[in-house]
């Protein structure tokens, strides 16, 4: 037993010096990085920046000339005494209507903060590589949408110009010129959220967006935008009543019936049968995910190598085949995220019914008797669904790290240092086999 282990220790002791000698790599250092990535006015439908476009054209008829005259005329003799009378009107107008929209696709803010760490061998031998470490959080990231918008309008445009001249002459002439009318105007037909004013108008009257006319009310609302929040994914929505109509049912059936269904009896005694009305509420429902995931890019300056380091694959291999004494590495942060918008239509009828109630004055109120309410959303129609690439995050640069290159002994000390343990070894079995004689 004493013998094979005395065989076998100038091989395990030739190993280890080797490997001292050569060395590998050992996770020593570490970097810590923290940032905040952001985009704004990206479209919340497709890949890209957001879009906002103003249209305009104009239809004008041609231009009206009309350049009527009346009088005698003037005639002059030979000693220039003239004689007669005229006048003459300059007439020139122009109509147009002017014509205009501004359709916004609407656009997604969004802030993202994270944090990463690189884990990396202090040092490496000259020709071999190694592969770095690294993690990465998020923390917690916002985003806010801002809705699809559009406005129009027609204006009807105009100009006029108008003069006149006029001259007498009996022997002598004596006349007037000038200028009757000169100007242009621009009167508004009708317009709708001109300039995001969230109105209607018609020949300069508003049209409003919400009202009644018996036995109608509607209301109608422009979208809105959302906001969602988290780390790993964010989220958000909003649903926006676009549309509402409702009607008295009671009152148009009352009406047609020509019997009282509410009323009052002496401004005391205020009194109701049935007050019942149907209602139709069209509501746009927008839903919105954003997933975030940091990729790094590790740049080595001195060699020009780019190592990508992904969460799923983590980092590639960074060779060390350089000839001088270190690596400076440049740790490039950028975000590669994704966005869902899904926007669909919800159309929800309902009812409401009261029966039997009745108020004193100066008492109190009875009833009502029964009172019945509800709506029925009815199944969402999907309008739109995309999950696209979320850009527009501007690169984050990290601090350089620098990874020293040990060089590695030449082969001919290499043979030397282990023929030098090799033959102490010999020497001291030699030695331990004639003190056993």
């Amino acid at each position: 037993m004493n013998s094979r282990i005395g065989r076998i220790r100038p091989i395990l002791l030739f190993a280890l010096a080797t490997a001292i000698v050569i060395g590998g790599p050992a996770y020593a250092d570490t970097s810590s990085y923290g940032g905040t990535f952001s985009t704004a006015g990206q479209s919340i439908w497709d890949t890209g920046p957001a879009f906002a476009r103003d249209y305009t054209t104009s239809v004008n008829t041609p231009q009206i000339e009309w350049h009527p005259s009346i009088g005698t005329g003037i005639g002059c003799g030979l000693f220039g005494d003239c004689y007669g009378a005229e006048a003459r009107m300059d007439l020139s107008a122009r109509l147009g209507i002017n014509l205009g929209a501004h359709i916004d696709s609407g656009s997604v803010n969004a802030t993202l903060p994270f944090t990463a760490t690189i884990d990396y061998p202090h040092s490496v031998p000259y020709g071999s590589s190694f592969t770095p470490s690294t993690t990465v959080g998020m923390g917690s990231g916002t985003f806010d949408t801002t809705a699809p918008n559009v406005g129009a309008f027609a204006d009807l445009t105009g100009s006029i110009n108008a003069s006149g001249s006029a001259q007498i002459c009996f022997v002598g002439c004596t006349g007037a010129s000038g200028t009757i009318v000169n100007g242009s105007f621009t009167t508004e037909i009708a317009a709708f959220n001109r300039n995001g004013d969230g109105e209607a108008r018609v020949l300069g009257g508003n049209v409003p967006l919400s009202g009644s006319f018996d036995p109608m009310e509607w209301e109608f609302t422009l979208p809105g935008g959302a906001t969602g929040s988290g780390t790993t994914a964010l989220a958000g929505s909003v649903s926006t009543d676009v549309a509402h109509a409702g009607l008295d049912v009671a009152g148009l059936v009352g009406s047609a019936l020509g019997v009282p269904l509410s009323g009052s009896l002496g401004g005391i005694i205020d009194w109701g049968l049935i007050n019942a009305s149907v209602t139709l509420d069209t509501y746009l429902n927008q839903v919105f995910r954003l997933n975030p995931n940091v990729v790094m890019n590790l740049h080595v300056v001195e060699t020009g190598q780019d190592v990508l380091c992904t969460v799923d694959a983590g980092c590639g291999t960074i060779s060390a085949a350089y000839g001088g004494h270190l690596l400076t590495i440049q740790p490039y942060f950028q975000m590669d995220a994704t966005f869902r918008n899904e926007t669909g239509l919800v159309f929800a009828p309902g009812y409401d019914i009261t029966l039997l109630w009745a108020g004193i004055s100066g008492i109190g109120s009875i009833g009502p008797a029964f009172h019945w309410a509800n709506n029925y959303p009815l199944s969402p129609i999907d309008l739109y669904s995309n999950t696209f690439d979320l850009r527009g995050f501007h690169v984050v640069a990290g601090q350089p790290f620098a990874v020293q290159i040990e060089p590695v002994p030449e082969s001919a000390s290499l043979t030397l240092l282990g023929s030098g343990i090799v033959t102490l070894a010999m020497l001291r079995r030699k030695r331990s086999k004639s003190q056993k004689g």
